[in-house]
Formats: structure tokens, C-alpha cells, sequence
């Protein structure tokens, strides 16, 4: 029975696979990501084979899981903080102290008091 589903699903797949690469790679803008874009759509694709009607569209229903994989992935991105290494908060720490001393140098002191009010 998996050989005969197997079989089933790459005939298919076939004829659309190129087609969602390409959609796959407008969305995410990268080779890689578009590529795992399209492995996750498959394998979701795969697993939920019975629930797809036959004697409809394959290709609409195949790329609405690959549409809706794609905003999951791109929500649950957002959702996540971005990390950020300690050298790097250190150099902005840096550049932003240096920032402000080479501002309040540029302006006289007397000036910038009259300025606040």
C-alpha cells in the first residue's frame, strides 16, 4: 500500500514541482529557503494525501498548502525575537556613547542651554 501511495503521489506532484519552486522562490527572495518551503510543503502534502478529493484540482490544493506553510513559517519568524551577539551590543553600546560625547562636543555649552529653552 505505501509503494502504491508513494507512486500516486509522484505522478502527482510531477507536473507541478517546478512550478511551486518558482512560487516557493518569489516568496522567500532565497534558493535555500525556498527549497525548504517546498520539502515542507511536500511532506505536509504527503501526510495529508487522504484528505484530498479526487476529481478536483490538485494543483490549487497543493499550492494552498504551500501558501499557507509560507505564512506560518513567516508568523511564527516574527514572533520570535531576533537574537543578537554580545560583540554586537557591545560595538552599538560603543558607537552610540561616542555618538553622544562627539555631539555634545560639537555644540558650545552655553549654546545648548539656551537651545533648551
Amino acid at each position: 500500500m505505501t509503494k502504491n501511495r508513494q507512486k500516486e503521489f509522484a505522478e502527482l506532484i510531477e507536473p507541478h514541482l517546478s512550478s511551486l519552486y518558482n512560487t516557493a522562490l518569489r516568496m522567500t527572495h532565497n534558493q535555500h529557503d525556498a527549497e525548504d518551503l517546498v520539502q515542507d510543503t511536500l511532506y505536509k502534502a504527503y501526510r495529508a494525501l487522504d484528505q484530498f478529493q479526487k476529481d478536483t484540482n490538485f494543483r490549487a490544493w497543493i499550492f494552498r498548502i504551500l501558501v499557507n506553510t509560507f505564512i506560518t513559517g513567516y508568523r511564527k519568524a516574527i514572533r520570535q525575537p531576533q537574537k543578537v551577539s554580545y560583540d554586537d551590543m557591545e560595538e552599538f553600546f560603543l558607537y552610540k556613547r561616542l555618538d553622544e560625547t562627539v555631539a555634545m562636543q560639537e555644540v558650545p555649552k552655553d549654546e545648548f542651554i539656551e537651545n533648551l529653552f
